[in-house]
């Protein structure tokens, strides 16, 4: 297989029946060790190192430069025979790491599963990828020629990370090959690897197969029709306090699973009851998803894009919100616990505050939860990763305008009057001292000023004068320091130039503050789920702000971030080119299900 000169790319996957290989010195109680015969590998130098430090026996490996010049930038190339003994799906997992290629074998099952995949990848990118079944049982992936460089490798990126992991989540049996043979450069297209027989990955990708391979997912026969409810909450957003449609289709959803509604709390909020059958016990936990949607317009162009003109999911409510209305269903038919899970759908998180307007109005009173826990999807995290910090996560956040007046006059007569521009920058500039002479250095602020209207004529000092801007922090003591120290400098420029300036200062929502104790359990939580090397304890906090944090305010709890993927292209969060990873609903899912019964179950 190979190039078509006209319009297609296409990469053949033939579907594993896999076991996996050992590497010398890993515990484990698999036996007998292996020995791999490596001929023709990609790299064979780079990768024969990684296997000889990895402890693992290296028989017989050969290649040439062209070989070598076959691993692409993107990690795909060519190898070829790989094979060994069985072994436990731990010692598998470790085993990936290392970063071998990986053959494909039929199954035929899986593969209709992964052409479905492929199918819907495809239409996510104006049918950018089409994929069918050939007389041999092998699945042929089709990229069109047309689509940038950029595309195409988003979409290849997403078929090895949506389609051999579901694969390989399925198989058995007791061989693990490489691929085949390359024959010439043209074989390689934009990052992309075409082989002779199968379709593999090379270094760079195991890492995201190994954390399918080994993740405790539950099985999720619904899982399509969640991710369908996702994509139609992206077509129709609605902003803050706006989301009737939004609540409207949760409360629906939620009574059609059997689940006990309420609506109306801060308008538009929506809160599910479920009990468990397994006790009476009066223990409740809650579990919070965001609804609201942006004020910006769309740029992409799939088919479940906004329908609605300067409105735009570019933050994954939407899937925050398809990712709780699944685990409702999936307790609502597996209600073995004992005691309540909390359902919070709350609308306006997007500077709005609206958990803060459910908490006024009576949500912890009606459900008096012994800890809430929260959810976001982070562009930038690997897809099957999640980042669990005690402590400080999220900033909090203040608005700040300076309103300044002097006193205007003609632009070639300065000195008749008090100028405002002038006063501003000046303002401006000692700001940028606040942080770097009044905090202390371990302390974290931002103070930035984000607008500054004046004047509207080329030949006339303006009379009034206009700054806004937001300050972070994580704490509310330099929280104060900071609007202490920018009533000082606006007192301090308005006496030197003879201006007048008040200060309005806003706190907005607080820093996002995780208890120590339900931190380390939501860290165990997903060690269990997604493997212990896959839960990252120790990412820097964000300066982003979030209104979870007045739950936390309220009950223990804890805030963490899933894994969204590389967030390129565009795709990151507040961009018009995001899109929320749907292949991570699944993973959510889960993570909600496992916290809730493991907490009850305390």
């Amino acid at each position: 297989m190979g190039v078509r000169q006209t319009t297609y790319v296409e990469h053949q996957i033939r579907v594993t029946r896999y076991t996996v290989f050992e590497a010398e010195g890993f515990e484990h109680q698999c036996q007998p060790p292996l020995a791999i015969d490596l001929e023709e590998i990609t790299n064979p130098g780079a990768q024969h190192g990684r296997l000889q430090m990895a402890g693992i026996k290296v028989v017989a490996h050969t290649g040439d430069g062209f070989e070598q010049s076959a691993l692409m930038s993107q990690g795909f190339g060519q190898g070829h025979r790989v094979a060994g003994q069985g072994m436990c799906p731990s010692c598998f997992g470790k085993a990936l790491e290392q970063g071998f290629v990986i053959g494909i074998e039929e199954q035929h099952v899986n593969v209709r599963i992964a052409s479905q995949i492929v199918q819907r990848l495809g239409q996510s990118f104006q049918r950018g990828a089409t994929a069918h079944i050939d007389g041999d049982a092998d699945l042929r992936v089709a990229i069109a020629a047309q689509m940038t460089n950029q595309c195409r490798q988003h979409i290849g990126r997403q078929v090895i990370d949506a389609v051999i992991p579901r694969i390989l989540e399925h198989g058995e049996g007791n061989r693990f090959t490489g691929a085949g043979k390359a024959s010439d450069d043209d074989k390689f297209h934009d990052g992309f690897s075409i082989a002779g027989e199968y379709a593999i990955m090379g270094r760079d990708q195991p890492q995201r197969l190994c954390f399918r391979c080994i993740m405790k997912l539950l099985d999720l026969p619904f899982l399509s029709d969640i991710t369908a409810i996702r994509r139609d909450l992206h077509a129709h957003p609605e902003l803050a306090f706006e989301e009737s449609r939004t609540a409207e289709m949760v409360a629906r959803t939620l009574e059609s699973y059997g689940v006990e509604v309420q609506r109306g709390l801060a308008g538009t909020g929506v809160v599910g009851v479920i009990q468990g059958t397994l006790g009476n016990s009066p223990r409740m936990v809650g579990l919070r998803a965001d609804m609201d949607a942006l004020p910006m317009p769309e740029l992409n162009e799939f088919p479940h894009r906004s329908r609605h003109a300067g409105k735009m999911h570019a933050c994954g409510h939407d899937g925050h919100t398809a990712m709780l209305l699944g685990a409702a269903r999936y307790f609502s038919e597996h209600r073995d616990f004992d005691g309540t899970v909390i359902l919070i759908f709350q609308p306006a998180e997007e500077g709005e505050g609206g958990a803060r307007v459910m908490i006024e109005q009576g949500l912890f009173e009606r459900y008096p939860v012994e800890a809430v826990f929260g959810l976001h999807n982070w562009p930038g995290l690997p897809v099957g990763q999640m980042a669990i910090m005690p402590g400080p996560v999220m900033a909090g956040t203040c608005s700040l305008e300076i309103l300044i007046r002097g006193h205007g006059c003609h632009a070639a007569m300065p000195h008749q009057g008090v100028d405002t521009i002038l006063v501003g920058t000046q303002i401006i500039q000692a700001l940028q001292s606040v942080v770097s002479r009044n905090l202390h250095p371990c302390d974290a602020g931002v103070i930035s000023i984000t607008q500054f209207h004046a004047g509207d004529a080329w030949n006339v000092i303006p009379e009034d004068a206009v700054l806004r801007g937001t300050v972070r922090t994580f704490k509310p003591d330099v929280q104060m320091l900071v609007e202490k120290r920018i009533q000082e400098i606006c007192k301090g420029v308005a006496a030197t130039y003879g201006a007048q300036i008040e200060v309005r200062y806003e706190q907005r929502y607080p820093p996002t503050i995780n208890s120590l104790a339900e931190a380390h359990f939501c860290q165990k939580v997903a060690a269990e789920l997604l493997g212990a090397d896959h839960v990252v304890k120790d990412a820097l906090p964000s300066m982003g702000a979030e209104d979870f944090a007045y739950m936390l305010l309220e009950k223990p709890g804890c805030y963490v971030w899933l894994g969204n993927g590389p967030g390129e292209g565009g795709c990151t969060l507040h961009n018009p080119h995001y899109d929320f990873n749907d292949d991570i609903i699944g993973i959510g899912i889960s993570y909600w299900v496992k916290l809730a019964r493991d907490f009850l179950a305390k």
